[in-house]
């Protein structure tokens, strides 16, 4: 099955580059009441609640709707696939959350050590 790729907002930009990884599938359009974390939550967990680990979703739009989207995501998965526009191409970034808590004791040695 394809993948689909969530645009946070679609504000006029041209996303037709992120077509190559799936689906487009618009979450808002125009002004976002950005303090409305409920509402937000409201709009985008119908939509997140029929994902599927392999998609994506593009940096966009309002940070708290993006943070949002993708809290709800990873919750569901224990992953998160994000689409990184470098200003050229997009460029995907995926995160494994199901063992992340098992790297804890090295990477605070890796810091102590990084401190001196």
């Amino acid at each position: 099955m394809t993948p689909n790729v969530y645009i946070i907002n679609d504000s006029g930009h041209d996303f037709s580059a992120a077509e190559h990884f799936g689906n487009l599938v618009r979450l808002s359009y125009g002004t976002v009441p950005k303090f409305e974390t409920t509402e937000i939550i409201r709009k985008v967990l119908p939509v997140i609640a029929r994902s599927a680990p392999d998609d994506f979703i593009i940096h966009s739009g309002p940070t708290v709707m993006f943070m949002l989207t993708c809290v709800l995501f990873a919750l569901k998965h224990k992953k998160l696939n994000l689409l990184v526009f470098n200003g050229r191409v997009y460029k995907t970034r995926s995160l494994d959350f199901g063992s992340i808590f098992d790297h804890v004791e090295e990477w605070k040695e890796e810091a102590s050590d990084a401190r001196g």
